[in-house]
């Protein structure tokens, strides 16, 4: 199955064009095409996607599924990236499924055995945080994703007695802890893994509706309403 994978939930873009199956039972992933840019905003998403599907010579009518980092995130990330995916999939009338940005970064670890602590930033001192192992390529959740303080947050971390890789977009963390078990590894929600992550729901029989999906904010976004 051809998947393009979205991903904005913090100060970039991602996109990815992904031929992914299942063989003897492993999920395989043919990457076609892929552009990360710390530079560029998800309303740049829709000129990044033609120019993706150009230079890889990939026509956009053999996309049969749209992956999109849902939450949590950004106010403007994600809801620039969620508006640009499902005008893909009703344009190319495909599934769409929404991932979750911890998740996606967790993906990037994959290849490790053992804990992964995932931490993006919420609001003021406030973290998006959540828990997963990795066995043999296989990522399984310990925790659901949850907003905590900065105290609470650190306390966790300390407790760790066991090493764990905490997976962020930090270059440290030694503001939160001071644990000796804890290895840094910096990353972001890169739209491969979370074209993954979309595949393997999607197999699963979890797709979302393209008329009801928003965006999952950790917090409500405080709007001005516009008076005349």
């Amino acid at each position: 199955m051809r998947v393009l994978g979205i991903s904005t939930p913090a100060k970039y873009v991602s996109i990815s064009i992904a031929d992914i199956s299942v063989e003897s039972g492993a999920v395989r992933q043919n990457i076609i095409a892929e552009f990360s840019s710390f530079g560029s905003k998800s309303e740049d998403l829709t000129a990044l996607a033609q120019e993706i599907f150009r230079v890889s010579k990939t026509d956009i009518k053999s996309i049969e599924l749209i992956s999109v980092v849902q939450g949590p995130g950004s106010y403007s990330g994600l809801r620039g990236g969620l508006a640009a995916a499902k005008s893909f999939a009703q344009a190319l009338d495909i599934p769409i499924v929404g991932v979750s940005a911890l998740e996606t970064m967790a993906g990037e670890l994959i290849n490790i055995e053992g804990t992964i602590a995932v931490i993006l930033d919420a609001v003021k001192d406030e973290y998006n945080f959540a828990l997963f192992s990795v066995s043999g390529q296989k990522i399984s959740r310990l925790s659901e994703d949850t907003v905590l303080t900065k105290e609470k947050l650190g306390g966790l971390l300390d407790n760790f007695k066991m090493p764990v890789c905490v997976a962020s977009p930090y270059d440290d963390i030694k503001g939160l802890s001071g644990n000796g078990n804890i290895i840094n590894v910096k990353t972001f929600a890169r739209a491969v893994n979370a074209g993954l992550s979309g595949y393997e729901k999607f197999h699963a029989g979890k797709s979302g509706d393209v008329l009801k999906m928003v965006p999952d904010y950790s917090h409500t976004p405080k709007i001005k309403e516009y008076k005349r």
